[in-house]
């Protein structure tokens, strides 16, 4: 395959939410996003390849702790200006939350809180409405109120194993994403593609993909790749594997793109 293919490479982080305390904590500190370690990271490794990022960001720690709606607005501009490669999208209110068992208003609230904030400290464009919420978490009607939310989600990134509740797919929907690696749900407007295994458990991606791309087994598979990881799995050692693991992307003709921006039937 080539790049004609449109193979592309996404990368996210689930639990985003102490980072962005702490570069709120250091608004008057921090010249930059990228004085922090962890945003310096990532943007060199969009310098170096061309990676993408979305951070899946929780509302709070608990209750009544710091939130997203306080976060420093200091670096909104510098948000905007990196849009193209950094975006922020829904994970959940709160790491004690689930959406396949709250109520609908709580999800309405829980998502478009969520969104008022980040238009606030970041802009329009870097928000990302196909991300991967807590639990993979989101019964029909939870899933609706997002999508007619402001602005709402169009899709979701799903589990990385064979788990029975998957967003609010069926059984007969989830065969079609474990076949094919990606789902259209036509009658709720919904894309779903499914996660790779996460990296802070996955060995050796790099010999796995690079054996899966020559087995024809594999091949509905290759074509969008959706890596992510947890914020609080960040070490050194994975650092190391995500640079092997974009330099092996770019060296086998991957793009790198958010599948917001890839869903069929987009122009």
């Amino acid at each position: 395959m080539t790049a004609q293919d449109n193979k592309y490479v996404h990368f996210s982080i689930d639990d985003v939410y102490l980072w962005l305390r702490e570069i709120d904590g250091q608004a008057e500190v921090y010249a930059s996003l990228f004085d922090h370690p962890r945003l310096a990271c990532l943007k060199s490794f969009h310098d170096r390849y061309g990676a993408v990022v979305t951070f899946n960001c929780f509302y709070s720690d608990e209750p009544a702790a710091w939130n997203l709606g306080q976060m420093t607005t200091r670096f909104k501009e510098e948000f905007a200006a990196h849009a193209h490669w950094l975006r922020l999208a829904f994970h959940a209110n709160t790491r004690l939350d689930n959406y396949n068992d709250c109520t609908v208003e709580e999800a309405r609230a829980h998502y478009q809180n969520a969104m008022e904030a980040l238009r606030i400290f970041a802009a329009e464009e870097n928000i990302d409405t196909l991300g991967r919420t807590h639990y993979f978490s989101g019964n029909l009607v939870n899933a609706r109120a997002w999508r007619e939310a402001s602005p709402g989600a169009r899709g979701f990134l799903t589990s990385d194993d064979s788990r029975d509740v998957d967003m609010y797919l069926q059984e007969p929907q989830r065969a079609v994403l474990k076949e094919k690696g990606a789902y259209y749900d036509e009658n709720e407007h919904f894309y779903f593609l499914k996660s790779m295994p996460r990296l802070e458990k996955w060995a050796d991606p790099v010999a796995d993909l690079s054996a899966w791309s020559r087995d024809p087994a594999y091949a509905g598979h290759m074509q969008a790749l959706a890596f992510f990881t947890h914020e609080q799995c960040w070490t050194s050692e994975l650092e190391t594997k995500l640079d092997h693991l974009f330099r092996w992307a770019k060296a086998n003709e991957y793009e790198f793109a958010f599948p917001m921006d890839r869903i069929p039937g987009r122009a």
